[in-house]
C-alpha cells in the first residue's frame, strides 16, 4: 500500500525482502516461523547454549535493545503513513494498541507522535539518544558475529537519519512526503 501512496516505507520493505528471501528457498508454505531458517538451518529445539547465566542475561539485552529500537521506527513509520493517507490517527492508535501482539513501543511513543503530527507537541529534544545507541551497540554485536540484523540496521538509519538532535519530531519528518 505504501508504494501506491507514494510513501516511503523502509521498515515494511525490508521485512517484505527477508520475506521475499524465504519464498525464494520455497518456504511459503511454512508459517513466518520458518523464517528462521535464513540464520540457521538447525531447527530451534536443536539449538543449544554454552554461554554462562551473566552472559545470556548480556545476549537477551541486546536482543531487547533491538526490536525496541526497530519497534519505536516501526511506530513511527505506521503512524506517518496513516496520516499521509488519511487515517484519523487517535483512532489507528487505539486499533493498534487494542489488537492482538500490539506493540508496547507504539503504545508508549505514539501519542506523543501523535501529538507531534497535530501540532500540538514541538518534538524537540534528544529522547531518541539512549534508543539509539542501544540500537548501534545491538547492530555492531550482530556485525561482529556476521549475523544479518535487516530490521536492526534499517531502523538505526533512520535513527542516525534524524541528525544530531536525535528528536521524535526527526524521526517523523524522515517520513514525510513533500
Amino acid at each position: 500500500m505504501s508504494r501506491s501512496a507514494n510513501f516511503p516505507s523502509t521498515l515494511c520493505s525490508v521485512a517484505e525482502q527477508v520475506y521475499f528471501s524465504a519464498l525464494d528457498r520455497g518456504w511459503g508454505a511454512n508459517d513466518d516461523a520458518g523464517l528462521v531458517r535464513l540464520w540457521t538451518s538447525e531447527p530451534v529445539s536443536n539449538i543449544t547454549s554454552k554461554l554462562s547465566d551473566s552472559e545470556k542475561e548480556a545476549a537477551l539485552k541486546l536482543v531487547v535493545d533491538l526490536l525496541t529500537g526497530i519497534h519505536l521506527v516501526s511506530a513511527a513509520e505506521a503512524i506517518s503513513l496513516a496520516q499521509h493517507v488519511g487515517i484519523p490517527l487517535p483512532q489507528l492508535y487505539e486499533l493498534a494498541c487494542d489488537a492482538a501482539g500490539g506493540s508496547a513501543m507504539f503504545k508508549q511513543a505514539g501519542t506523543k507522535m501523535i501529538d507531534i503530527l497535530d501540532g500540538r507537541d514541538a518534538g524537540e529534544g534528544r529522547v531518541l539518544g539512549g534508543y539509539a545507541e542501544a540500537l548501534k551497540i545491538a547492530v555492531d554485536k550482530a556485525q561482529e558475529i556476521k549475523c544479518p540484523v535487516y530490521l536492526g540496521s534499517a531502523a538505526l538509519n533512520a535513527l542516525l537519519a534524524t541528525g544530531p538532535g536525535l528528536s521524535l519530531k526527526g524521526l517523523l519528518e524522515g517520513y514525510s512526503v513533500k
